[in-house]
């Protein structure tokens, strides 16, 4: 598929509606979901604890994996599309083969794993955000572990001058004196916060790991350091500390973080608060550009996530009968609302290539919402009017009627030897050099280039991986039947 003639305008590049339902026929209900890089294959985490990898082209389920006992909260693909790492509420990490349908790592922890990442650049390191500790980096081959020390950090950050925030850089007394108030407070509700959920993502390329907790607070730590140290062959947890680049305080209260989301492009990054406010960060700045709220509902978000494109960023709000769907323009305000079936919100996520969303809803069902695309024949016949409604048509007397070839070709002869005053040589020769000026019009158009690949601009880098690698194989074996000399049946045997 050529996705430069899809829409080449950006337009109709938002979804609208409803178009189709995915549901297992074992009527498992969704609790999470994955595309892989090239949006081929979707990956759905079930709250039974099995993962269902559907071909997203035909619709149809191609694997079925059943280790976990509790419910998927957490999937992710490494890059090149061949193995899925997933986290689970009876507190495990799997990294599973596609291929051959086998377990590679299993871990098993004390609490349930809330979100598993998997390294954007290397499939054999993932980070683990837990409930009840602190996140850690792990080294999957070995199973060295590198716990994320938020606390410590923090600690440390409100007494060291380099990391303090800048908004406070024009009052020196001011700053000195939340940086006080601050410790004082951290050291009193040390206990409290290390039970707290505290969230860690990679960013997109994942040379840094943003960890938001319980306080508001967001902390950039530099993982390319720690990626290219030499692990151990043991399963020991490694005292190597990440160095932490810098401290953010999302708000002036004390919301808790709950989502933390990049784009494609890796320009902005966006922050889902318990505040009731998603916010739209720069990376390159490191401050908010704009915050996005629901003033009529004042409902909490309960999941977000960006486009395709990086140009739009939708949300779902949190109830337990609706299914609404905001979509905000990076660059501007509300896009459009959209309106899903009387039913809870859940889980929302944007197909990689595609204007294309899917969500869950809290009773299971998969919805994929699209743009409807209307039919415009005056594209293909400029002559052609659309009629509001029917009208008899009268048929002329010869309207229909065959003509003789011999009467065409003599009326042509004729207007061609009437023609000779325009400048045109007229009988056959002005045919012929009419014909042969026609051909080399032709011959003079820009040739198509149907050789060179060009690069897909929705793809974040120029690291392209072989298509096949994005496929899942099923080998078949050929078993002939032969009778007397001749083929008689012919058997396909999947290995």
């Amino acid at each position: 598929m050529n996705l430069s003639f899809q829409d080449p305008f950006r337009i109709g590049d938002i979804p609208e509606g409803v178009e189709d339902y995915l549901m297992d026929s074992l009527g498992s209900k969704a609790n999470c979901l994955k595309f892989n890089r090239r949006g081929t294959l979707l990956a759905v985490g079930n709250q039974s604890g099995t993962i269902s990898i559907w071909d997203f082209i035909t619709k149809s389920i191609v694997r079925l994996f059943a280790s976990h006992k509790q419910s998927i909260n957490s999937l992710s693909w490494t890059r090149d599309g061949q193995r899925l790492l997933s986290g689970s509420s009876d507190g495990s990490i799997i990294l599973w083969d596609i291929n051959n349908s086998s377990i590679i790592y299993k871990l098993d922890f004390d609490s349930s794993i809330s979100c598993a990442q998997l390294h954007p650049r290397n499939g054999d390191i993932c980070l683990v955000s837990l409930q009840s500790s602190p996140p850690l980096l792990i080294h999957l081959p070995t199973n060295n572990m590198t716990p994320i020390n938020v606390m410590g950090d923090l600690e440390l950050n409100s007494t060291s001058p380099p990391l303090q925030q800048q908004s406070n850089n024009n009052n020196n007394t001011s700053s000195s004196n939340t940086s006080t108030s601050t410790t004082s407070t951290t050291n009193q509700t040390d206990q409290q916060t290390s039970t707290n959920e505290i969230i860690a993502s990679y960013s997109w390329k994942g040379d840094h790991i943003v960890v938001g907790d319980s306080k508001g607070n967001l902390l950039f730590y530099n993982s390319t350091t720690q990626h290219k140290k030499n692990y151990q062959q043991d399963s020991t947890r490694s005292s190597t500390k990440l160095p932490l680049e810098r401290v953010v305080k999302v708000s002036s209260g004390s919301a808790a973080i709950k989502e933390i989301e990049f784009s494609r492009d890796g320009k902005y990054m966006l922050v889902n608060a318990t505040d009731k406010v998603i916010r739209l960060y720069s990376l390159e700045a490191f401050a908010v550009v704009r915050e996005y709220h629901d003033s009529v509902n004042r409902a909490q978000w309960k999941k977000c996530c960006f486009s395709n494109n990086s140009e739009y960023l939708v949300a779902g709000m949190q109830h337990k009968s609706m299914h609404s769907i905001f979509c905000w323009s990076v660059s501007g305000g509300l896009v459009k609302d959209l309106e899903g079936p009387k039913e809870g919100f859940q889980f929302i996520c944007w197909h990689p290539l595609r204007p294309m969303l899917l969500t869950i809803s809290l009773t299971g069902i998969i919805y994929i919402w699209s743009t409807i695309y209307t039919d415009t024949w005056s594209a293909f016949a400029p002559d052609f009017t659309e009629l509001e409604e029917n009208e008899e048509y009268r048929e002329l007397e010869d309207e229909f009627d065959a003509k003789d070839s011999d009467d065409e070709s003599t009326a042509t002869t004729t207007t061609d030897q009437t023609t000779t005053g325009n400048g045109i040589i007229g009988g056959k020769g002005g045919g012929g050099s009419r014909s042969a000026r026609q051909r080399q019009q032709i011959i003079e158009q820009d040739d198509v280039d149907i050789e060179t690949i060009a690069p897909i601009p929705e793809f974040s880098s120029d690291e392209e991986e072989e298509i096949n690698s994005y496929c899942v194989h099923n080998t078949l074996k050929v078993v002939y039947g032969l009778t007397r000399g001749r083929v008689s049946m012919i058997c396909f045997e999947n290995n």
